[in-house]
């Protein structure tokens, strides 16, 4: 069943908004972070899926955004509040909506609930096994991501080297991978998180981004992940920030939504 918080990272506790607030936030940054949010772009013959120009429409036009798992967005105020699983599921609702109602409609998701990274998961099992789900296509590669897809995964309790007491994450592909080694990659991703991908992630500079309950930077934005991945080229690992520690003793999903 889905869940209304999501759980990619430990709860720490509600935080309430305030119209006045929003539109405090809005009247303060609203001149600057168009500027600082710089969109991707994708190489000339690559083709990018429709959540790919969501992720750069949000993120473009954000005028404040925060990680929290009670999410709220609004497209009148270009405020999104949200987790990784919430991000992903309102950039599929927008730009992907029969995709969208397959997810609800497959995983059981109530109105008002969203699919937890494990859900997730268990989706991009049954598309890339041949289920017939519409608006979703298999991807079993890692070098055939494309920008729009998506990754989920979840740690088994033992995992190690996660971020905090992380439970799972999801994220949008920014940019083609690019082969590091043999057996690694990195590939540039939009996600709503509180713990950045390396130095060069945009919410380390971003205006936009608000302080979520630990005091850091967080929400929307994009920066450089690594996978790690196994003979066949499917996933094995992911390091949170690429060349970094790999996380182990995790399951992970990648497929394409399409419509």
């Amino acid at each position: 069943m889905g869940t209304r918080n999501a759980w990619c990272r430990a709860r720490t506790g509600p935080m309430p908004l305030l119209l006045g607030a929003l539109l405090a936030v809005g009247a303060l940054v609203g001149s600057t972070s168009a500027g600082a949010a710089s969109r991707t772009s994708v190489p000339s013959g690559v083709a990018a899926g429709p959540l790919y120009t969501e992720s750069n429409r949000e993120y473009t036009t954000m005028v404040a955004t925060r990680y929290q798992h009670h999410n709220q967005e609004s497209e009148v105020d270009h405020t999104y509040f949200y987790d990784c699983v919430g991000f992903v599921s309102y950039a599929m609702s927008r730009a992907a909506p029969t995709a969208s109602t397959t997810t609800r409609d497959t995983l059981k998701i109530k109105t008002g609930f969203v699919p937890s990274p494990a859900r997730y998961v268990s989706l991009f099992d049954k598309v890339n096994a041949g289920a017939n789900l519409p608006g979703w296509a298999p991807i079993t590669s890692v070098a055939n991501l494309q920008p729009g897809d998506v990754i989920a995964w979840y740690y088994d309790a033992s995992a190690t080297s996660k971020p905090g007491s992380a439970s799972g994450h999801s994220v949008i592909i920014g940019a083609p991978p690019t082969k590091t080694g043999p057996d690694t990659y990195s590939v540039l991703v939009y996600d709503s998180t509180g713990t950045p991908h390396g130095p060069q992630d945009t919410r380390l500079t971003n205006p936009a981004n608000q302080k979520n309950a630990a005091g850091k930077p967080s929400g929307l934005g994009h920066g450089t992940i690594g996978l790690l991945v196994t003979p066949n080229d499917a996933i094995s690992s992911v390091q949170w920030s690429a060349g970094g520690k790999s996380v182990r003793s995790a399951h992970y999903g990648m497929a394409r939504p399409v419509s």
